[in-house]
């Protein structure tokens, strides 16, 4: 869940979840929360769009992603296309099979409204492809809104460097950043902005950086570790 949608989605669900809205996790509180709620929580249309080929999805808050065929083709959740162990697409699908062409024929919500169901058109060894609504709330593209946020937030600060940055890398002190929110956001800043920083006086115990992460959010799992 990104920067931008995470507080939209989750600080809501702080009263109907009855969580305290203060604490360095409470973030990572929430998301757990979020992902446990029964999945009728998800309540969604579908529509598939021919002309435009996206499949159109309404999601509770009313905001509408519209999802290239090509782009669910791509990302297709079945064993075939994607592999369980991993957590990553098959490749070599991609490399041999072009879906440039691929189009939905038609797109039904599950009665449950967990799963959606993406039929294709003249595909004969690969008819059918279901994607979890989970799944497709945690990936749905930003609004134009969002995108506005992020630009005006911190996108435009972003900038390039080279070795003119050797010796210059910005320092932070690592009990400032738990202790100190204005320390924190400009290491934050820093992060955005350049990408690069150095963290001193770290703590020689095991699991200092996740305590560190957890200052910021939860923690993503994938399948780099």
């Amino acid at each position: 869940m990104s920067a931008i949608l995470r507080p939209r989605i989750l600080l809501p669900l702080r009263k109907i979840l009855q969580l305290p809205s203060y604490g360095h996790n409470s973030h990572g509180r929430l998301s757990q929360a979020w992902l446990s709620l029964p999945k009728h929580a998800y309540s969604v249309r579908v529509q598939n769009n021919t002309e435009s080929k996206c499949m159109d999805v309404t999601w509770e808050d009313g905001v509408t992603t519209n999802f290239p065929h090509l782009y669910l083709r791509d990302h297709c959740r079945c064993p075939s296309c994607f592999d369980p162990q991993t957590k990553s697409r098959v490749i070599f699908n991609s490399i041999y099979n072009s879906y440039l062409d691929s189009a939905a024929k038609d797109v039904n919500l599950s009665q449950d409204q967990q799963t959606i169901q993406v039929d294709w058109e003249n595909d004969d060894q690969h008819p059918v492809s279901r994607f979890p609504v989970e799944w497709l709330r945690a990936h749905r593209f930003p609004t134009q809104d969002e995108i506005s946020a992020m630009s005006r937030i911190y996108l435009k600060d972003r900038r390039t460097w080279g070795k003119e940055l050797s010796g210059h890398i910005p320092e932070f002190d690592c009990q400032q950043l738990h202790q100190d929110d204005e320390t924190l956001y400009r290491w934050l800043k820093c992060l955005t902005t350049i990408g690069l920083s150095i963290v001193k006086n770290v703590p020689r115990e095991i699991g200092q950086v996740n305590k560190l992460i957890n200052r910021v959010g939860y923690i993503r799992t994938t399948n780099y570790g």
